[in-house]
């Protein structure tokens, strides 16, 4: 009988234990559309869309490679059935030239250099944030984000430089330039998380980022104080790019 009564406790124990542990994994779990908020970490290759065209003075503006790698992290807060918002860092990594037109001289060049080597990694960190809106679309595996936001990028470093000699002609010529290559931006995105368990996934990210100011590269020359030729160039493009980035997420809350 004390045998048949333990096999009967050790059979109720053994089914409350695995109800308990169904019911936490259950609510341990993420519903769809039920809301949360999501952490991402990623790495991915940053592609410069940027293009002068067929400008003359296109040379007054510095360039940037055609790829280079980034970095960044992702908040996301879904606190509705259908749309949440997300704020967004990502730092690429690049070294931009200066002006294939504009001459800065041996000092303003080995100063320039000799900062990069003394102050790198920093010196070839581009910055750029962005926040926005996300659309959901979920399914118990797979959940895609739409997103749509306004953000800041530090496309090519600000330049300035002003450059004096006197000639053999007693005459006192001058060089000032000027460039300025960050900007607003309209940025559109797509991710896809894919969860591997209850609050981690696996994500890829394209993002699409278009400046709303132009950027600028200007040159004067004078000659005692007075302006012989003024040269300017002006784009919309500066800093157009496609962000695409492979991570891994953490969803937190209910």
């Amino acid at each position: 009988m004390k045998t048949k009564l333990l096999l009967v406790f050790l059979l109720l124990t053994s089914a409350l234990s695995y109800s308990q542990n169904k019911y936490l994994s259950i609510n341990n779990e993420l519903k769809p559309y039920s809301k949360y908020a999501l952490i991402d970490l990623y790495a991915g290759a940053n592609f410069d869309l940027s293009h002068s065209g067929s400008s003359p003075n296109a040379g007054l503006l510095g360039t940037r490679p055609d790829v280079a790698p980034l970095l960044g992290i992702k908040f996301t807060h879904l606190f509705s059935k259908r749309v949440g918002w997300y704020a967004n860092i990502q730092m690429n990594f690049y070294k931009d030239k200066q002006a294939e037109a504009v001459d800065q001289g041996f000092l303003g060049s080995f100063t320039e250099n000799l900062a990069d080597v003394l102050f790198w990694p920093v010196s070839i960190m581009r910055p750029s944030v962005d926040a926005g809106l996300v659309y959901r679309f979920e399914q118990q595996k797979w959940r895609i984000y739409p997103s749509f936001g306004v953000g800041y990028v530090y496309h090519l470093r600000d330049r300035g430089f002003i450059k004096s000699s006197t000639g053999s002609d007693e005459v006192l010529h001058t060089v000032e330039y000027k460039q300025r290559a960050s900007s607003l931006t309209l940025n559109m995105g797509l991710s896809a998380n894919y969860y591997f368990s209850s609050r981690k996934y696996l994500f890829l990210s394209t993002n699409f980022v278009q400046p709303l100011q132009k950027s600028s590269g200007e040159l004067v020359r004078m000659d005692n104080d007075v302006e012989t030729e003024r040269l300017s160039y002006k784009t919309i493009t500066g800093g157009r790019a496609l962000n695409v980035s492979v991570g891994l997420g953490f969803a937190i809350g209910r």
